[in-house]
């Protein structure tokens, strides 16, 4: 990742309601349903300890943290997005 890309991601996250955006807009794209259907062709769930690798919004890993027995790690480039994941 260069430092332009950094610097934009840290700017990003600055904003007051990306967060809340992102929320909304992945709601509405069923992202939920997204996982529950990837689950349930694979056959299993996802739960236990989950590692989520630039997990921006931290949308799935918020859901997965609150909705499951699981344990999560999320990471990102940004330390700003990761600093609000208890935030939202």
């Amino acid at each position: 990742m260069t430092s332009n890309q950094t610097e934009f991601w840290e700017k990003e996250a600055g904003r007051g309601s990306y967060i809340t955006d992102f929320l909304a807009a992945a709601e509405n794209n069923h992202w939920i349903k997204m996982l529950t259907d990837a689950e349930r062709k694979a056959g299993f769930e996802v739960n236990g300890k989950v590692l989520e690798i630039g997990g921006g919004s931290q949308y799935l890993s918020r859901y997965i943290a609150k909705n499951r027995d699981s344990s999560v790690i999320c990471t990102d480039i940004s330390s700003d997005r990761l600093s609000k994941f208890d935030e939202y």
